[in-house]
């Protein structure tokens, strides 16, 4: 077999860089036995490849992305956003400009009711959500957030005809907003 006698890839590049980021994307996915693996990998701080050799990981960070829960997290965020407007709009009335900024938090009540037993019911193992130091949660863009995300990637693809063609792009506000409007908070931009 090719590759054998290499020994692991994680742990030969973690030897190589000690205190590196790992990114486990969409770790849900995941075999049940990469899971025990990252069990032991969190609770004791190495992991041991095929061939036997172990390797410190305590420097590390390990991040896992998923998206369990996402659906829920969109609608309740949708929630978040439609009151947070409502408040803005009452404030702009009463005059009271202070913070019209739209910031939603999602409530401990929420994660705890909502996420937390999604995330047990697939993972089956309190041991490993247990292990897990922060969970950061990703709402879906406001409608300014995504006109920003829009001018600005129209601006990076600007620049580059400009660059490579010399050609000058234009646009008019309404694409930003047309463009906007292909966002769908369950797929993404």
């Amino acid at each position: 077999m090719a590759g054998h006698d290499d020994g692991g890839q994680l742990t030969k590049k973690l030897k190589e860089f000690p205190e590196a980021v790992v990114l486990f994307d969409e770790v849900d996915k995941a075999h049940p036995d990469v899971l025990t693996v990252l069990l032991q990998l969190f609770d004791e701080g190495r992991l041991t490849d095929g061939k036997g050799h172990t390797i410190e990981c305590k420097k590390a960070i390990f991040v896992m992305t998923s998206n369990l829960a996402s659906t829920e997290i969109a609608d309740h965020a949708m929630d978040l956003r439609r009151e947070s407007e409502m408040i803005a709009r009452e404030r702009k009335e009463g005059n009271d400009l202070d913070s019209l900024e739209e910031k939603i938090t999602i409530s401990r009540q929420f994660k705890d009711r909502v996420v937390q037993p999604i995330l047990k019911r697939h993972f089956g193992r309190d041991e490993f959500l247990g292990r897990i130091n922060e969970i950061v949660y990703f709402l879906p863009f406001s409608r300014s957030e995504l006109s920003k995300l829009v001018e600005r990637e129209l601006t990076f693809w600007a620049g580059k005809a400009k660059d490579k063609h010399n050609v000058d792009i234009i646009w008019d506000k309404q694409v930003l907003h047309y463009l906007a409007d292909g966002y769908n908070i369950y797929y993404g931009a």
